[in-house]
């Protein structure tokens, strides 16, 4: 058991730091600090543009067939916040990707509605 959660731990922190710094010329592309919009939320670090790779959302880390099961969030994917006029989407392989230019500062925010499993997780969700 403790190495099935080393796994996991260990499989977050390379997916996530490959992927908020190989993107953003080795500096983390965002941060986790107060949202206006609800508690804490992803701020950007750097301007981005539409397209640009932010982070994953979630990471795969089992095969089994069950989402609940096989999928894990991110820190990066448990701090997004909705908004209804969002800058960046979640597509089908979690990649969180800009829509439309990210300025430094700004809150990055993703529409939950668009993907039924961002809309707030059932209980026993990790």
């Amino acid at each position: 058991m403790k190495e099935k959660k080393y796994l996991t731990m260990l499989r977050e922190c390379i997916s996530s730091s490959y992927y908020h710094t190989s993107n953003t010329g080795g500096a983390p592309a965002w941060t986790i600090s107060r949202s206006k919009i609800h508690g804490n939320g992803v701020i950007a670090n750097k301007d981005l543009k539409p397209g640009d790779l932010i982070d994953l959302a979630f990471i795969k880390i089992y095969n089994t067939g069950d989402i609940a099961k096989d999928w894990r969030i991110t820190q990066f994917g448990k701090h997004l916040n909705h908004s209804d006029n969002p800058n960046a989407e979640t597509n089908d392989t979690y990649q969180t990707v800009a829509l439309k230019r990210i300025n430094v500062g700004e809150e990055i925010a993703i529409n939950y509605r668009v993907r039924n499993e961002l809309e707030q997780p059932d209980k026993g969700w990790k």
